[in-house]
C-alpha cells in the first residue's frame, strides 16, 4: 500500500485496460517480488532496525532483477505497523512483533504491489485474531473480484466482514487501487468509488486492521480482472509466518 498519489485522469484513462504485453510485464515484476520476499524472510532477524530490514529488502529485489523499488517500501514492526503509511525508522524489530512489509518491484517500467505481515517469535492472542480476520476478509474480497463488480461493492465485502468483529473503524483506507506504469492508477475499490471493474483492469486487494499502540495487519495481492474472474499475480503464502 504505497502512499496514495492522484495521477491525471487524462494520462491514466487510456491505460485502464492492460494489454497482454502489459500484463506479462506486471507478472514479471511480481515474480521478482515473490522471490525476493521469500529471500527477505531468511535475512530479517530480531534486533535489526526497520531501516536495516528495508535495506535488505531493496537489495534482494535489485539482486533478483527489479529495475528499482516500485515505491518507497514499508517495513513496520509492532505498534509502528498501526500506521498504514508508516515510514521505516530506527525502531528495532523484536520478539512478539507483527511486521508489515509493503513493497513492489519493477519490470519493463511496470510496477507490482504486495503486502505481507509476519511475526517474530510468538505473538499475542489479539494479534493472531486480527491476522485471521484480515486474511479471511481478503480471501472473501478475492472471491468477489469478478468482471463487472463495482469498486464500492468489492470494498464492502471486506469492510463489512472486518466490521462484524468490531474493527470497522480500524480499517481506515480503501480496499484497493489500479497499478501499472504508476503505482496508483484508476480504478479504485473504496466506499466512495464510482468505478466498475471490467476485464483488463488492474486492482489491488488489501484490507487491513490497524490498532494504535498494538499492531497493524495488512495482506495485499495485485490482480488483473479477467472475463472469467481475475488473475492474482501474487504467489507468496498467506498463512502467518513466524521467524
Amino acid at each position: 500500500m504505497a502512499k496514495p498519489q492522484k495521477p491525471s485522469d487524462e494520462i491514466t484513462h487510456p491505460r485502464l485496460h492492460k494489454s497482454a504485453e502489459e500484463v506479462a510485464s506486471l507478472q514479471a515484476a511480481q515474480k521478482i517480488a515473490d522471490k525476493s520476499y521469500a529471500e527477505f524472510l531468511g535475512r530479517v532477524r530480531p534486533g535489526m532496525t526497520e531501516l536495516e530490514a528495508t535495506a535488505e529488502l531493496i537489495y534482494v529485489c535489485s539482486k533478483n532483477g527489479s529495475e528499482g523499488p516500485a515505491f518507497d517500501p514499508i517495513v513496520a514492526g509492532g505498534a509502528n505497523g498501526a500506521m498504514c503509511h508508516a515510514v521505516p525508522g530506527a525502531r528495532k524489530l523484536q520478539k512478539g512483533d507483527l511486521v508489515v512489509v509493503d513493497f513492489g518491484c519493477v519490470s519493463d517500467g511496470y510496477r507490482s504491489d504486495m503486502t505481507r505481515t509476519f511475526g517474530i517469535g510468538s505473538i499475542g492472542a489479539e494479534e493472531q485474531k486480527i491476522y485471521e480476520i484480515v486474511k479471511t476478509a481478503q480471501q472473501m474480497a478475492l472471491d468477489a473480484l469478478v468482471n463487472g463488480v463495482s469498486g464500492k461493492a468489492l470494498d464492502a465485502v471486506a469492510r463489512d466482514y472486518i466490521a462484524s468483529f468490531g474493527y470497522g473503524a480500524a480499517f481506515g483506507h480503501g480496499l484497493g487501487h489500479g497499478f501499472g506504469l504508476e503505482i496508483h492508477e484508476p480504478p479504485r475499490a473504496a466506499m466512495s468509488s464510482t468505478d466498475t471493474l471490467t476485464a483488463g483492469m488492474t486492482i489491488t486487494v488489501e484490507p487491513g486492521i490497524y490498532v494504535e499502540g498494538l499492531c497493524g495487519v495488512r495482506i495485499e495481492d495485485c490482480c488483473v480482472v479477467t472475463e472469467s474472474g481475475h488473475l492474482n499475480l501474487v504467489s507468496s503464502p498467506k498463512e502467518l509466518v513466524l521467524i
